[in-house]
């Protein structure tokens, strides 16, 4: 169909330009234009979404931390945690402040360079100890290689995770407790543990009384226990049975 060049006829892209009407080839290059610029920039977006750089090894330190649950002693005390880091993280020295999941270990991510024995200052005063211990050498390399993989480490107020994991530990303890005093089916002591849940989690991760979360729990029954029960879960009450449950 289309002639050769070198046989002196017209070339083959003058001959499919001159089949092409010139407003088709107005279309046909602005696509062809829009086409090339999404491929320089599409490698680029994708470099700033997967490629996040790290900051650099020596801003940051790890401290030991006596952050534990006490109700739930292989994770973190989020409610415990939270105020912490996000005081560290007002402070203008610092950039970022997380805790680890057991709830052992505190990572500090600083603005700038800074010597060890002033972050530490920073550190004590946050944390009202009067000395700090900083992880050091393979404590340090294996606490490190697990925040820059990003596997189980909290950032200020992502700590109420924690606190909602707890939420539920001590929701189930209560209704293993309840269902020791009374009796209680299956579906209802469900219902119960998915409200006390509720109730647990908004006192650990939004604050309020010991006595309020009391009187929420106790609402919670009321609305699904005969008044018989009721009695005999306000008479344990009274004997400390479920203090340990609704700190």
């Amino acid at each position: 169909m289309f002639m050769n060049c070198a046989n002196g006829s017209k070339p083959v892209a003058a001959d499919v330009r001159r089949r092409i009407p010139r407003h088709d080839r107005t279309l046909l290059r602005l696509l062809i234009s829009a086409a090339a610029i999404s491929a320089a920039l599409l490698p680029s977006v994708a470099l700033a979404s997967e490629n996040k750089i790290p900051p650099a090894k020596d801003r940051i330190n790890f401290y030991q931390a006596q952050l534990v649950c006490p109700a739930a002693p292989l994770i973190g005390c989020g409610s415990a945690a939270k105020p912490i880091l996000l005081e560290l993280e007002r402070d203008p020295h610092v950039s970022e402040a997380w805790l680890n999941r057991p709830g052992t270990n505190i990572a500090v991510v600083w603005k700038e360079r800074m010597a060890s024995r002033n972050r530490a200052k920073i550190i004590q005063a946050v944390l009202s100890e009067p000395k700090v211990h900083e992880l050091k050498g393979a404590a340090r390399a294996q606490a490190f290689q697990t925040f820059l993989a990003g596997r189980d480490w909290y950032r200020g107020a992502d700590v109420d995770r924690l606190s909602e994991e707890e939420a539920v530990i001590n929701a189930a303890k209560l209704v293993r407790k309840i269902r020791e005093l009374i009796s209680v089916t299956d579906e209802k002591a469900k219902t119960l543990q998915h409200e006390f849940t509720a109730v647990l989690a908004r006192k650990l991760t939004q604050g309020g009384s010991r006595e309020e979360t009391e009187l929420a729990l106790m609402k919670v029954c009321q609305q699904h226990l005969e008044e018989k029960d009721i009695a005999i879960l306000h008479e344990a009450h009274q004997s400390g049975a479920f203090s340990h449950l609704t700190r």
